[in-house]
């Protein structure tokens, strides 16, 4: 910071503190807990959207000068009448910061607490104070992570209800994505918004057994719900269920019941089955009936997790996934498999630049890894799973045990899928190589019949649209 900067931050800093020039007064807090504070209309209107609307003459005649409804007048010390704010949903501590922020563009946050943070982060959005605004979401994120995990429930609340705060709405995003625990398990949980449990229920990437969603979702809606007997649900009255079922009218519908296993069902929602609209059980019962897969009409599809890819969705994940645990049909029998594992892009063709060497260097140095090629012109996708170490010469085959070659001839089938599997001694060769300026992905299988190999035999080399990387990890289930 400059002398000079520092000087004008300390001139204005005196401005506030020592001034007899002042024309409004803002009286902050309510229940005994209030202070008056003496300010300049024009730097209020310089540097707030609210007050430049609020000081200006038109919106004042309009609104009687309200904000809150409460802005009354009084005189002036020297000038004949000053106007007098009432503000009493920001507290005096809260409004004295943002008050000195106003004037000197200072304020060490650091030294607040988490709380007063979030409260000075609603206070700056009353007031329109943008730069505030992103400036308290990054302390919150960098350095009130503990406190923040520790009042997740009512920073939730606290977010739902404002759009801007959006850098903490995308964190907030992540964190439960990954770990929904940190709600689902929370001590806070019952306290719970039910627009913001319906938030979450709506979401496709939570990472979390549906089953233990469900569980936490009759928590939720017996805890909220007056008068239930405290005794065990198979002795509960018809009316039991009536009331739980409006409690709960919002959220039954939301729950992936395709993710939920025939056993879990059977003991676990079907005592509750009352509350379940009756179409929407026969649809379950359907899908846990049926030979074929269904196409459900009311029930929501799987969650999907988060996965970056362009070229694949959660049901190919899902179908690689039960391949590389040796589950080759792709009928009925895999419909209840539930995904091990996370896929994680390191590596984009189209993102990094078309690089063979680097394909082979980053590929070669990692284990357990799926490789997807999208194919010019016919959208197929291709490719191959590597579950250890292998050689990053160009064209070397792979005698890897439990490696195999892949493809999708309609991404929008997975009837279409064919897998190709590494068995008694063939090879198979996962590799991208450079050719006037071209990219190619090559790929050589002597397996067996069922590989995408053979559709292309009259043509080995195709040209590659975009490929992407992923390196595979056990999924940490809640």
């Amino acid at each position: 910071m400059s002398e000079f900067t520092r000087n004008l931050i300390k001139d204005l800093s005196e401005l506030l503190e020592n001034s007899d020039e002042y024309n409004i007064s803002i009286i902050a807090g309510e229940n005994g807990n209030t202070e008056k504070f003496q300010a300049h209309s024009l730097i209020l209107r310089a540097r707030s959207r609210y007050f430049r609307r609020a000081l200006s003459k038109n919106w004042a005649k309009k609104r009687f000068l309200s904000f809150h409804g409460a802005l009354s007048k009084g005189r002036t010390k020297k000038e004949g009448e000053m106007m007098v704010f009432k503000i009493p949903n920001i507290s005096p501590q809260i409004f004295e910061l943002i008050l000195k922020y106003l004037y000197t563009s200072m304020i060490d946050l650091n030294k607040e607490s988490g709380h007063d943070v979030l409260s000075l982060l609603v206070a700056a959005d009353e007031l329109e104070i943008h730069e505030l605004i992103h400036h308290a979401q990054d302390n919150l994120i960098t350095k009130k992570l503990t406190w923040i995990q520790q009042n997740l429930v009512k920073i939730m609340h606290t977010v739902s209800l404002h759009k801007s705060f959006k850098r903490l709405n995308e964190h907030f995003l992540k964190t439960i994505n990954k770990e929904p625990h940190m709600i689902f398990k929370s001590n806070d949980f019952l306290s719970l918004e039910e627009s913001v449990l319906v938030s979450l229920l709506e979401r496709d990437d939570l990472i979390m057994d549906e089953i233990e969603i469900w569980n936490s979702i009759i928590k939720w809606g017996t805890g909220n719900t007056l008068n239930l007997p405290n005794q065990p649900v198979s002795n509960w009255k018809p009316q039991n269920f009536v009331v739980l079922e409006k409690t709960l009218r919002q959220c039954i519908p939301l729950i992936r019941y395709s993710d939920i296993s025939s056993n879990d069902y059977f003991e676990k929602v079907v005592p509750y089955r009352k509350i379940i609209p009756k179409d929407m059980k026969m649809e379950i019962l359907g899908y846990y009936l049926s030979n074929l897969t269904p196409q459900p009409i009311k029930l929501l599809p799987p969650r999907s997790g988060p996965i970056d890819s362009n070229n694949i969705n959660f049901t190919h994940i899902k179908l690689i996934s039960s391949w590389i645990d040796k589950k080759d049909s792709t009928s009925s029998s895999n419909k209840f498999y539930k995904p091990r594992y996370e896929f994680n892009l390191f590596y984009r063709g189209n993102r990094a630049g078309f690089d063979a060497t680097k394909f082979r260097a980053l590929s070669g140095s990692r284990m357990g890894i799926v490789v997807v090629v999208k194919i010019n012109q016919t959208g197929k996708i291709i490719g191959c799973y590597i579950p250890s170490e292998w050689d990053e010469e160009i064209g070397s085959n792979l005698n890897i045990p439990d490696a195999f070659t892949f493809s999708f001839g309609d991404r929008s089938d997975l009837q279409s899928a064919k897998i190709s599997r590494n068995n008694s001694g063939s090879q198979i060769a996962c590799n991208l190589y450079q050719a006037n300026d071209s990219l190619y992905f090559f790929t050589s299988n002597k397996c067996n019949e069922l590989s995408w190999y053979y559709d292309t035999r009259e043509n080995l080399n195709f040209r590659v649209d975009e490929y992407e990387i992923f390196q595979i990890s056990k999924k940490k289930i809640v």
